[in-house]
């Protein structure tokens, strides 16, 4: 039996090296306090120790799951939500790039810059795609899920807007999305343009 747990240590040790090398977000999701995040709410935690931030964060967080939860179902509460306000947070986790950034089904991370409902709520819509719709094994059409987030994070783009761009297909085509903010008010535009032709449910239901 010994032997066994030794064995099962020495496999847990590289798997945490790995995860906090490669992935350290996922790993913070799963171990907030380790990444000197305290929690301020059941689903939220953050760097800063200001409770007057703190009501201001929870609040917004809130209001997003609510959002959220009015179109796919009481789906996004379970997943955590890392905030960070210092860049050194972000740092720590591993991230620091994007706004902010959803891992899988269970975690979100906010880098100081997205601090935003807007960004929260554009995040939580991910999680619930995944949740409701995708799925583990249905690979997703990039264009379509940022352009569901941002609809159901902002509301319609204008009815004037048009979509001047060729928008990405998969996942492979990711790297398009760190510097071009355009495409995502190009997708926003494609699909309010669907969603005005087909129903909200048609579109982000399936």
């Amino acid at each position: 039996m010994r032997v066994w747990i030794r064995r099962g240590a020495l496999l847990v040790w590289p798997i945490a090296l790995i995860l906090y090398l490669f992935a350290r977000p996922i790993l913070a999701g799963l171990f907030p306090p380790m990444f000197g995040l305290q929690r301020i709410a059941p689903s939220v935690w953050t760097d800063t120790t200001d409770p007057q931030i703190h009501q201001r964060l929870v609040t917004m967080v809130a209001a997003s799951h609510a959002r959220v939860d009015r179109l796919f179902g009481e789906v996004s509460s379970a997943a955590r939500v890392l905030i960070c306000t210092s860049d050194a947070c972000s740092a720590r986790l591993g991230a620091q790039g994007p706004r902010g950034i959803a891992y899988g089904t269970f975690v979100i991370k906010l880098a100081p810059r997205g601090v935003d409902a807007i960004i929260v709520t554009h995040e939580l819509t991910h999680i619930a795609r995944r949740r409701t719709v995708l799925g583990p094994l249905r690979y997703p059409t990039l264009w379509r899920e940022e352009g569901i987030a941002e609809w159901v994070a902002k509301g319609p783009a204008p009815s004037t807007c048009t979509v001047t761009k060729e928008l990405p297909q998969g996942y492979s085509d990711r790297h398009m999305w760190r510097n071009d903010l355009d495409l995502y008010a190009q997708s926003h535009c494609a699909i309010s343009t669907l969603i005005r032709a087909q129903g909200a449910d048609q579109v982000l239901l399936n």
